[in-house]
């Protein structure tokens, strides 16, 4: 041991994690793939992975705080001012590297990656060195690059999704931000909390396309079939990066639910919650292209839900309109945070009035923890969230950043953001809804809430 509490305390949680860990892969039955190893592990696309993502967050939080305590601060601050992993992600996603190397298992040379991809090999290298580096991808002999198992989820036809993915956050999201340090300073554009005037659309105007853009990020994709694709399937990436679908094992449904799926993309939850619970009757609500996009996936993937009407597809503007009546549950994923907060009041506001008195609503997120010990004692006491062990932060420090790094991606795709159960709760009375349960899915967490009681 060490002799200093913090330390000590931090290598037991990082031992405990990790076998932890390791026992979440054994139990179904095969190791820890090598990361050299370009395979697929049944945990990759698991429905139920919560124990593997709780041990997960502790060894993440708690490796990280450990490096962070012994590394000189100005170390720590280079390291975090250095690192454009976002953007070279996006670079090997867009160039499809992944696919590239996936026909040449033994590894292929820069040269001929270049050749392919058609990126100047010499500029090329520098890309992929730094993501070797990162581990991913792998130098199998100098210059000779092959996938590894965490580029190898990066291949267009991996089940995960992840290049779409990788799209949307190192894509989009590194355009959205490029501009941050102005957006701030703008009179105009900086203190708003309109969806016109979040950063994405002040980055369009500066330097994206013309000065008099007015577009935002929803009818940009309105208007282009091709970005809509790729949102939509990383729709389906996010299931899988962010383990969303532990909620149809982490919550006690009803085997024959009347689920109404609110904003429900392409359905691609409700695809899942049907292999799940395939008494269960569904319907999508979304705009009417977003919904024809969703009618030739669920002609190839499940025709016979559409054609005995178990699955039906209905258009609506949720912000003008309440969804269809009479549903068991109302679920919506992800979509609370892509919406300031005068729109979600109006959105939950109208789903209220679909509601009957045993309807729930069940809102999944990606619930921001509290930084404090004190606050965090609060949130216990009164949702019981629990908090990480010291001498971890009480939101497990860097094992619970993703939820803070989505946070700064909505606002600034959307200038909305992630919300504390505090703030979810309180825009959910406003609209007339009265808060029941915090389920914790650890990625995300579930708000459970019914109609509230007239005064």
């Amino acid at each position: 041991m060490s002799g200093n509490k913090d330390i000590d305390a931090l290598v037991v949680l990082i031992t405990e994690a990790a076998t932890a860990a390791v026992t979440e892969y054994h139990k179904l039955g095969e190791d820890v793939p090598s990361l050299s190893s370009p395979v697929v592990h049944p945990l990759d696309s698991a429905v139920d992975v919560i124990g593997l993502r709780n041990v997960l967050r502790q060894l993440e939080g708690a490796c990280n705080h450990l490096c962070d305590m012994l590394q000189p601060p100005a170390s720590s601050i280079a390291k975090r001012t250095l690192r454009a992993d976002p953007m070279l992600m996006h670079i090997a996603s867009e160039a499809r590297i992944a696919d590239v190397l996936d026909e040449n298992p033994q590894g292929l040379h820069i040269s001929k990656i270049a050749e392919v991809t058609k990126l100047p090999a010499h500029k090329l290298r520098h890309v992929l060195r730094t993501l070797v580096t990162r581990n991913c991808f792998q130098e199998v002999d100098t210059d000779v690059y092959a996938n590894n198992r965490i580029s190898h989820a990066l291949r267009t036809r991996s089940e995960t999704r992840t290049r779409y993915y990788t799209w949307l956050c190192a894509g989009e999201g590194t355009f959205s931000t490029i501009m941050y340090p102005d957006y701030l300073r703008d009179p105009e554009f900086g203190p708003s909390t309109t969806l016109e005037k979040a950063p994405w659309t002040y980055a369009h105007r500066r330097i994206g396309t013309k000065e008099d853009f007015r577009e935002t990020m929803w009818t940009w994709h309105g208007t282009n079939p091709a970005m809509q694709e790729n949102f939509n399937l990383c729709m389906i990436g996010r299931q899988t990066a962010d383990a969303n679908l532990s909620i149809l094992r982490g919550l006690p449904w009803n085997p024959d639910t009347s689920l109404c799926d609110v904003g429900s993309g392409i359905g691609s939850f409700s695809l899942e919650f049907l292999k799940v619970y395939p008494e269960a009757r569904i319907t999508l609500h979304d705009v009417p292209e977003v919904l024809e996009d969703a009618r030739k996936v669920w002609a190839q993937e499940c025709p016979s839900a559409i054609t005995h009407g178990q699955v039906q597809l209905s258009p609506m503007n949720f912000l003008k309109e309440p969804p269809t009546t009479g549903h068991d549950v109302y679920y919506m994923r992800c979509v609370a945070h892509d919406w300031p907060d005068d729109d979600l009041r109006t959105i939950l506001s109208n789903v209220r009035k679909a509601m009957s008195p045993r309807s729930r609503l069940i809102i999944q997120e990606y619930i921001l923890g509290q930084m404090s010990h004190q606050a965090a004692a609060r949130d216990l006491a009164q949702y019981g969230i629990g908090q990480a062990p010291e001498p971890l932060l009480p939101n497990f420090g860097w094992g619970g950043a993703r939820r803070y790094d989505m946070d700064f991606l909505m606002h600034s795709f959307y200038n909305a953001k992630e919300r504390t159960v505090d703030e979810l709760v309180t825009i959910g009375e406003l609209a007339g809804l009265r808060f029941l349960k915090h389920w914790d899915l650890i990625d995300t967490s579930a708000l459970e809430f019914v109609v509230a009681d007239k005064a």
